[in-house]
């Protein structure tokens, strides 16, 4: 009889730690900040934030701020900074590395840990590299600090746009960014898996088309299935996004590189995903439309806007709690944009953010509103934060749609742990009591046919499942006493 119905594969709930409003505060800029917690009303707050691009931001469950991050306008290569709730500094919250760029930031929440938080951070240019620092909340009397700082992920360049969205079983995270190779082209993106046992080794993945370049943006789907990637040469493509697995499908190409408007700072996708969003950043900014229904999709482009008057005006773009999608539009003259901001410079240009109120509708139904969001007198600047979606929860009947955990899966005292799961290559077992009991270890697919049997000792080890092929196994466990079936995935 098969694995499957001959035992009880036990499932444990999850409690995770997301509620309906841990997307609703922004902080960027010159001070500035959004609460979307009503979203039916937003409005703007103080933050103590002074940066030109690259910022992320956190709430509680009830939409409390926790923290936010940003690039300091006054440093290069280690200007991050973290700010707690009190829009104070944490003590130990600066320094990280970074390089002053626009999507050079976002924060994880770290899989099985209430109170801690990834913050990941690239530096484009100078302190090459991927890099993360963890933040515990519970420090500083509950207000948040540094717990560990600057810690290398990867030593090469990188584009400055990152992308994180939740496992398909609702605890886990990937996170995405696209490599450098200094003007030679490339299509090399590094995939990892973030999981209560740490981050895993790297996928490195080659998809779509090539580019030439280290500004790039990357945003994924409310619902986490479609990525978009653009980078400031004109490549603009999407991608299918399977949670579960990690794997990409149906590249759509909007653009190709070097074919559109060069320049191209942001973009985002409609709430319905049928709609792409570009920001041109040049002598002459734009805001194009795109409908990846049309074939092709680049004869759907529409021009909503031309910021003329401005140059370099055209900033980040990013879809909003309130499903609107908002634009950051800085001031320049005719020579430069000002940057920092004199005491001086206050207009409507840098006080407010445009509003793309109806994304999902065509051409000028979606209702584009220029300058119409007021930010309590408070400045933009380029950037706006760099959030994933933190509400998101599991993939309802997906393979991962709920998290298998061998502690204690029987009832039994004597139990032990296998991860991480999903796996790479290989799986770990740890003994909670170990013993010089053996277990046999039986692995079947999903046919019921058996691909793999050994006996191991009852204590911490590790096994080499690098062979089976990509898909979903159960693993039964078997000893005087202990018994139990668990779903594996191997990626």
């Amino acid at each position: 009889m098969k694995l499957l119905t001959a035992y009880i594969i036990v499932s444990f709930s999850v409690l995770c730690c997301v509620g309906q409003d841990r997307n609703s505060i922004w902080c960027f800029g010159d001070s500035a900040g959004i609460d979307f917690r009503n979203p039916l009303n937003p409005v703007p707050f103080n933050s103590i934030l002074r940066s030109k691009g690259s910022c992320s931001s956190v709430a509680d469950e009830n939409g409390n701020l926790l923290f936010y991050v940003g690039d300091d306008t006054t440093f290069t290569n280690v200007g991050g900074r973290v700010y707690n709730r009190l829009n104070q500094q944490m003590p130990f919250g600066w320094g990280l590395y970074t390089s002053n760029w626009y999507k050079e930031m976002i924060i994880v929440p770290m899989p099985g840990q209430l109170d801690k938080y990834y913050i990941f951070h690239t530096s484009t240019t100078g302190m090459l590299g991927v890099y993360y620092t963890i933040i515990d909340m519970s420090l500083d009397n509950g207000n948040g600090d540094v717990a560990q700082f600057n810690i290398n992920l990867m030593q090469e360049s990188v584009l400055d746009g990152m992308g994180a969205v939740k496992h398909a079983n609702g605890r886990d995270w990937w996170l995405i960014y696209a490599m450098n190779h200094n003007g030679f082209p490339t299509d090399e993106f590094y995939l990892y898996l973030i999981t209560p046992e740490g981050i895993s080794p790297p996928q490195i993945l080659n998809m779509g088309g090539t580019f030439r370049t280290n500004a790039g943006d990357i945003v994924f789907s409310t619902d986490g299935q479609r990525m978009l990637f653009s980078t400031i040469t004109g490549l603009i493509e999407t991608f299918d996004f399977d949670r579960c697995s990690g794997t990409f499908t149906n590249l759509q190409t909007v653009e190709p590189e070097f074919v559109t408007t060069r320049a191209l700072l942001s973009a985002a996708l409609s709430p319905d995903k049928n709609m792409v969003y570009a920001s041109s950043n040049d002598d002459t900014s734009y805001l194009f439309q795109y409908d990846l229904r049309a074939v092709p999709i680049a004869s759907s482009k529409d021009t909503l806007a031309t910021f003329a008057d401005i140059p370099f005006n055209a900033g980040m773009l990013r879809l909003g709690p309130d499903n609107k999608i908002y634009l950051s539009n800085i001031y320049a003259n005719q020579f430069y944009y000002f940057f920092p901001y004199k005491d001086s410079i206050y207009n409507y240009h840098n006080m407010n953010l445009s509003v793309i109120n109806s994304p999902d509708s065509i051409g000028a139904a979606c209702n584009f509103q220029p300058y119409s969001f007021f930010l309590g007198g408070k400045r933009t600047y380029f950037g706006l934060p760099n959030n994933p979606n933190y509400e998101l929860g599991p993939v309802t009947g997906s393979v991962c749609d709920s998290l298998i955990s061998v502690p204690e899966f029987a009832g039994q005292a004597n139990g032990f742990s296998v991860y991480p799961n999903p796996y790479f290559n290989k799986i770990s077992f740890h003994a909670f009591h170990p013993s010089r009991e053996t277990v046999l270890l039986e692995i079947e697919n999903e046919m019921g046919s058996r691909v793999y049997e050994r006996f191991l000792p009852f204590t911490d080890c590790e096994v080499d499942l690098s062979f089976l092929p990509r898909g979903v196994y159960f693993l039964k466990v078997t000893s005087e006493r202990l018994s139990g079936v668990q779903k594996i995935i191997h990626l």
